[in-house]
């Protein structure tokens, strides 16, 4: 776990190994303080969820509104849609998937709602789906004209 080239006198780990951190771990098998396999190794690469920045609706009309968010994917390709609804707790409604390329800055998304109510309050957020993992986006609201 060090790094170093493991020997019969190397740490000996008996139960499950935590990895947290990109690393490579190197091994043999022994029997007895003598070793028994060539040393093999495999490099591991934690990944973490993209990660999410609501940003307020605009362009809110009596049946319209964009919706907009702010996206990182840490470098890996992936996907986002809107969750929606008339409720905080009810976001029953979906936009398309829309795919991510693979970056690690900050990325600006949005999509535009049609046939909404007027003068109600809809409530959205963001979901953000790479290998790393699925975000949620904080809940945030607006209100037709």
């Amino acid at each position: 776990m060090d790094g170093s080239t493991p020997t019969v006198f190397s740490t000996q780990y008996t139960a499950p190994i935590v990895v947290d951190t990109s690393k490579t771990i190197k091994v043999i098998a022994v029997s007895n303080r003598t070793a028994d396999s060539v040393e093999v190794s495999n490099a591991y690469t934690i990944i973490g969820s993209p990660s999410v920045l609501a940003s307020p609706a605009m362009a809110i009309g009596t049946t319209n509104a964009t919706l907009n968010a702010f996206v990182n994917t840490l470098g890996l390709t992936g996907s986002y849609y809107f969750q929606y609804g008339t409720t905080s707790t009810g976001l029953t409604s979906t936009t398309a998937k829309t795919a991510l390329s693979a970056s690690t800055t900050r990325a600006e998304v949005s999509t535009s709602l049609t046939t909404l109510t007027a003068a109600t309050k809809y409530y959205y957020q963001v979901v953000v789906t790479t290998a790393g993992g699925t975000t949620n986006g904080t809940i945030q609201s607006f209100i037709t004209n």
